[in-house]
């Protein structure tokens, strides 16, 4: 392995041993150089970096020379061209610089004090090289401002947690780089006089005068004099609080009992390099989630981006776990124009990232756990904390097993030095009844509870609440009662979660009649409920509620409703399915119709200006919907559940077309398994089946899933004329002509538009604006320029009358693209502005993307090339923040003509490069053929006029050129003899591979730099 170290000065190993100097200040810095910036380096540029004053020819010379010098030491680690020098991937290269970084990223502030031993290549100069000396100087500052910055913050912490020694340590680090720092020098005091040094508080102060006295004769700050005065007058003093990270973990409602080694042992190995995943695995009721939570509060201020909670329990398939992970973080996934799958915009988002996620309650989605390490592989500056009831089985976990707190101490059982389950029974006892004390007669029955539970926190808890009504010894009692968990007879029941059952069956019984039927019977919601759905639902009275919350069986959530954990709706279920038949049917009914209503009830929300509010409140409901709707699907009648249908269509549009597309497939499903068990032959010709098969359609037509939806739309064709379900039949025709449009069969294409507007006027069904979007769209691509812009107008007219301000949005941006190809640049540039301005008002971060990279395309069009380059880079930035690849490669592709109107030919050059690795990366071959007819007009610019022409025949020739990606590259094909291709192989790059062409573009890229 190569060693090159950096901080401090410069110095090489190999394979442990040192490597004397090679007699070249030059080589060094060359092999310094390429390190830091990685990739293909160019010779010339090389050489004029390092030899400024000398001839081209001189500098390539001594460039020769210093490679020569580096191959003979380092050969092993290096690829050398004739055109470009880089250090080899596959290369075993240790790095001090990228590794101090990286303990930067993940938080390791005393591993980075051991490394950063000075500043950037300190006391390494050569003379005649300014643009290396100023490249150094940037880099030395690129390394120093985020270590001062993180020993700043780690004394702030320290400070925070009382740890004064440990701030100290920082804070010395922070003298010795730099003395001047005031800000450093009134931590020091402050943290002094908070340890009780007084005097070494003020003697820090006397030390600070001298240094800025002597170097810049000026006194301290006003802060400094300020805080002097108070310490000399012995002031109380307060730490500062330290900088608050992002994150969404849920506040602690009761007190952290116990659990300090465990903490120490989750922080240790959260700060372990070696570890990205930790698993804490234990029976139901343990407290991993709470211990999960104290841990993560101690340990996120390492992490850029903070921490997330990610809460599973309402998540009830592994199909949702993408979804649920992405609510958690705020993450909106584009469901409206991306071609990439929400995994796929997952990893993305995260890719950057340095955040800890807390996924809570991963056990029933084991199967489910490959997308944990898919995450870790694609975002290295992630962890992961998750608590399960069983073990991932990923190589990379590492595993706590958390059991109950412990239950025995010897000796004095005073209550403050009590074990930490005898403690937490004492506290929520005296929570429940504050006259509650541990008395010795109580020592043995609360020893006794929470022996029974063996320390399970959840069990303490649940025993304690009855504190009011029973004595310690009671409760005792009734927990013990007929059942002996050690040996129970029920062979279903995991072993470890008997003691558990055994405290369920406990409160059970302590219940009365009522009580016990109503809390089976709000086992049925999932992820929350409302007060009004429980008394709607179940019958419940606010009273009866409070009854089963203060009981902990039952808890109130900060949005105000109500929820159970996860264990106890289990055992609650169980209960309930013991009921009589009528009596459940009667209960699942009256739940399906609640959710529904509440659906149909904001059905034209979806269209108007409360579109985000509405959507936000079906999607705090969405697990009890998906419930509703299943049981709906197999006992209610076609034409009641249509309705219910065609509102979830409405929602999913708003919501993700992903989501949307899987959850009517698995409706389908549904509904056929049910009918064929009932005997019925043909499931795909029930109305329900095929109105769910053509919403699936239309979201996989969005999608861009041509070949799926077209084979979906034509089997129920006949079937939706058959039964005269002309909303579905609507949606049937729109599908069938979207999908010619991509096909580029644009006549049948409007034929099936044109017959979709019709009957979806005719019986008023708001999805006919959208199929007019459509048409207006495919006139366009016909070439019937003004037909297909008055019918988007008039598309755009009619999303304003309703409010619906993402189709107006979508309406405009379509028309500035029909603008575009009419030549009327202008006026698609106004028309993205409107977009944009929509956009920005319902915070649509694909659709602001989406309109400022289209905008970049127009003012190029325009000549207003540095205005391109401005919405070029603003698009970047709100597309890297969604993690949206094509809108972010499609963009570099624009930015490529920006920059060619500008001549920044090696601005143009780089976009080239970084779209083909994308769009290569990513296989999406129309923007590769996009970046090449950019290659093709730098040629043309750099009157490299064979090349330019060659490469934009081939891009205008190829099948899936999409047209409107030549405007741009055709202005710079203008004046460029076409015979120049009679002088060279016109048919040589037909007969190429892609992969050639491109390594053919960026050598010659490479040649003429």
């Amino acid at each position: 392995m190569l060693e090159v170290r950096t901080l401090g000065g410069f110095s090489l190993g190999k394979n442990g041993r040192p490597i004397q100097e090679m007699g070249s200040r030059k080589a060094e810095a060359l092999l310094v150089y390429i390190a830091v910036e990685a990739g293909y380096h160019n010779r010339n540029v090389l050489a004029s970096l390092l030899w400024p004053e000398s001839s081209q020819a001189q500098a390539a010379t001594s460039l020769r020379v210093a490679l020569t010098i580096l191959r003979r030491h380092l050969g092993d680690y290096l690829d050398i061209s004739r055109e470009t020098v880089r250090i080899k991937p596959e290369a075993q290269i240790y790095f001090d610089l990228a590794d101090l970084q990286e303990k930067l990223a993940c938080g390791q502030i005393e591993q980075a004090m051991k490394i950063y031993h000075g500043d950037f290549l300190q006391g390494f100069h050569l003379r005649d090289a300014p643009d290396f000396e100023e490249w150094v100087r940037w880099e030395s500052d690129r390394a120093r401002s985020p270590f001062l910055k993180a020993l700043h913050s780690a004394a702030d912490a320290a400070m925070a947690d009382g740890e004064y020694s440990r701030g100290m340590v920082f804070l010395h680090r922070l003298h010795e780089l730099d003395p001047l720092d005031e800000s450093a020098h009134e931590k020091s005091m402050l943290l002094l006089a908070l340890d009780g040094q007084r005097g070494a508080a003020l003697a820090q102060y006397e030390r600070c005068c001298a240094v800025l006295q002597a170097e810049l004769d000026i006194l301290p700050s006003e802060e400094i004099q300020r805080l002097h005065q108070k310490i000399l007058r012995g002031e109380k003093l307060t730490a500062p609080t330290p900088a608050v990270r992002w994150h969404n973990l849920p506040a602690a409602q009761t007190s952290f009992i116990g659990r300090k080694a465990e903490l120490q042992q989750i922080e240790a190995t959260i700060h372990d390099p070696a570890c990205r995943l930790i698993s804490l695995v234990g029976p139901g009721g343990c407290g991993k989630t709470r211990l999960a939570l104290q841990a993560a509060g101690k340990v996120m201020h390492s992490f850029a981006d903070g921490a997330c909670f990610v809460s599973l329990e309402a998540c009830a398939s592994i199909r949702y776990l993408v979804s649920t992970i992405a609510q958690a973080l705020r993450f909106d996934i584009d469901g409206y124009a991306s071609d990439f799958d929400p995994k796929t915009q997952l990893l993305d988002y995260l890719r950057n990232r340095s955040i800890l996620l807390i996924m809570d309650g991963f056990e029933h989605l084991v199967e489910g756990a490959g997308l944990l390490s898919e995450i870790l592989e694609a975002a290295p500056k992630v962890k992961l904390i998750v608590t399960s009831r069983q073990r991932l089985g990923l190589h990379g976990e590492w595993v706590l097993q958390v059991e109950g707190l412990p239950v025995h101490l010897a000796g004095d059982y005073a209550e403050h030095r009590s074990p930490d389950a005898v403690h937490l029974f004492c506290i929520r006892a005296r929570q429940a009844n504050a006259d509650f004390q541990l008395v010795e007669t109580q020592q043995e029955p609360v020893t006794r509870i929470c022996q029974l539970v063996e320390g399970m926190p959840l069990g303490i808890e649940l025993a304690a609440a009855w504190h009011p009504m029973l004595t310690p010894a009671e409760i005792a009692g009734e927990m013990e009662k007929g059942l002996d968990f050690l040996i129970t007879s029920m062979r279903d029941v995991p072993e470890k979660h008997r003691s558990l059952r055994a405290v369920f069956d406990s409160s059970w019984a302590l219940l009365s009649p009522g009580q016990q039927t109503l809390f089976s019977q709000l086992a049925i919601f999932r992820g929350g409920f409302s007060r009004q759905a429980a008394e709607q639902v179940c019958g419940a009275s606010l009273a009866q509620l409070s009854a089963l919350r203060d009981k902990s069986l039952l808890w109130k959530t900060a949005a105000g409703s109500y929820d159970m954990h996860n264990l106890l709706r289990q055992f609650a279920l169980e209960k309930l399915a013991q009921t009589g038949e009528e009596e459940h049917q009667a209960l699942y009914e009256r739940f399906s119709q609640h959710y529904i209503d509440r659906l149909l009830k904001r059905e034209m929300g979806f269209w108007g200006t409360r579109m985000l509010q509405v959507r936000d409140d079906i999607r705090a409901e969405m697990e009890n919907l998906r419930t509703a709707v299943d049981w709906a699907c197999l006992h209610w009648e076609a034409t009641r559940f249509r309705k219910a249908l065609i509102a979830l269509m409405f929602f999913y549009v708003c919501h993700g077309w992903h989501e949307g597309k899987d959850a009517f497939r698995d409706i389908a499903r549904l509904r056929s398994e049910e009918l064929l068990a009932r005997g019925v032959s043909d499931p795909n010709n029930d109305p329900v089946v095929l109105s769910a098969r053509i919403h699936q359609a239309l979201f996989q037509t969005e999608l861009g899933q041509i070949e799926e939806s077209e084979a979906i739309s034509r089997e129920c064709l006949n079937g939706l004329i058959e039964f005269g379900m002309k909303e579905e039949l609507c949606e049937c025709m729109n599908n069938l002509g979207v999908n010619a449009s991509f096909r580029g069969e644009y006549e049948e294409s409007c034929d099936w538009l044109e017959k979709a507007v019709l009957l979806g006027k005719e019986c008023d069904y708001l999805v006919w604006y959208t199929c007019l979007l459509w048409l207006g769209h495919t006139y366009f691509l016909l070439g019937e320029y003004e037909q297909g812009v008055l019918t988007l107008q008039k598309s755009i007219e009619l999303f304003e009358r309703l409010g619906t301000h993402w189709g107006i949005a979508f309406g405009l941006s379509k028309m500035g693209l029909a603008l575009d190809g009419m030549g009327e640049h202008a006026r698609a540039l106004q028309a993205h502005r409107d977009a944009l301005a929509i956009f920005n008002r319902i915070n649509n971060a694909a659709g602001q993307g989406f309109a400022l990279s289209r905008m970049c395309m127009s003012a190029a069009l325009l000549g207003e090339y540095q205005l391109a380059v401005e919405y070029g880079l603003q698009a970047c930035q709100f597309c890297e923040k969604i993690g949206h690849q094509w809108v972010i490669c499609s963009t570099r592709c624009r930015l490529i003509f920006a920059y060619i109107g500008l001549r920044d030919i090696e601005k143009a050059k780089q976009y080239v490069a970084s779209a083909l690795e994308q769009s290569g990366r990513e296989q999406m071959l129309p923007l590769i053929l996009y970046a090449l007819g950019g290659a093709a007009s730098i040629f043309a610019v750099q009157n490299d006029g064979q090349a330019a022409l060659e490469l934009f025949n081939y891009v205008q020739q190829h099948p899936q050129t999409p047209g409107a990606f030549l405007m741009q590259a055709e202005r710079w094909m203008e004046g460029l003899d076409e015979e120049l291709l009679q002088r060279g192989n016109a048919t040589r790059l037909e007969k190429m591979e892609l992969e050639e062409i491109i390594e053919w573009v960026m050598k010659r890229f490479a040649i003429r730099e």
